[in-house]
């Protein structure tokens, strides 16, 4: 997690972060986008990130659908999360829910 990432996450008080594979409306589990949603507690399938400046949830059976190392930053100037690892851009515009 980016420095600017961590400030803007810390204005989300007293949520929980979770990174998602969010598949609603997508047709097909396989056809999910990474979202950052804000959640009050973590279901059972959650497990922690590890590595991470805030504590970051993600759900266990997910995790295929990204690499072991991720980073995730905020463009203060679009206003915008990104979700991206050394080889690809997983999301340049990730959007934050509350669930």
């Amino acid at each position: 997690m980016t420095d600017s990432a961590e400030r803007k996450l810390r204005t989300y008080d007293n949520k929980i972060i979770k990174l998602a594979f969010d598949h609603e409306g997508c047709g097909c589990v396989m056809s999910g986008v990474p979202a950052l949603w804000l959640v009050d507690e973590a279901d059972g399938g959650d497990v922690l990130a590890r590595g991470s400046a805030l504590p970051i949830l993600y759900e266990k059976r997910h995790a295929v659908f990204f690499e072991d190392s991720l980073t995730i930053d905020y463009d203060e100037g679009k206003h915008a999360f990104q979700l991206k690892s050394k080889q690809q851009t997983y999301h340049h515009d990730m959007p934050v829910q509350y669930k």
